[in-house]
């Protein structure tokens, strides 16, 4: 419709099909529709407000909710909105949101990312969740780094060390990813 000459056409049927379903594909096109045809960034606003109202009625949109907050550059508040529903986000997306939110706030990420280790060590059902825990605790080491609290991230490897001292696989897992107990 836009090379037809109808730029509000196509706004509005990408505006109507986000509206039947608020997803953060039909988001996408959304913002390219309205960035083609230069129209304000009311639908932007609209949109947003469409699937924050769906993520509060149904938990199902909150994922979506998320993503469409991290594409229009809200970043702040999907973290927060993440936090807020933590246990209602898939895992993938915690790890998503914590990387994102690490780059600005690296003290705001050491408490998530502990929680995601443990989390990652302790599911049966993950045949690679010790390699998953140590790309997580390189993370989080480098957390610890950005805010100069590296013996906070010590005496964290030593506690993780002596709950998991039966889990030998794992231990051996840090020792050759370089994460060495402190003499």
């Amino acid at each position: 419709m836009i090379e037809t000459g109808e730029p509000e056409a196509a706004v509005a049927e990408r505006r109507t099909a986000f509206d039947v379903q608020p997803t953060i594909d039909n988001f996408r096109s959304l913002l390219a529709t309205v960035a083609d045809t230069d129209r304000d960034a009311a639908h932007t606003e609209a949109a947003l407000t469409v699937v924050r109202e769906r993520a509060a009625e149904q938990a199902g949109y909150l994922p979506h909710l998320i993503d469409v907050l991290i594409l229009a550059g809200r970043d702040d508040e999907a973290w927060h909105t993440g936090l807020t529903r933590w246990n209602e986000i898939p895992t993938q997306q915690r790890v998503e949101l914590v990387e994102l939110r690490r780059r600005t706030h690296p003290a705001e990420v050491c408490e998530p990312y502990q929680a995601l280790i443990d989390a990652q060590l302790l599911d049966p059902y993950d045949k690679r969740r010790y390699d998953r825990a140590i790309t997580l605790l390189r993370n989080l080491r480098e957390a610890y780094v950005d805010t100069g609290e590296v013996t906070c991230f010590e005496a964290y490897l030593e506690t993780l060390r002596a709950e998991h001292r039966r889990r030998p696989t794992f231990l051996a897992k840090l020792d050759d990813a370089r994460f060495q107990p402190s003499r």
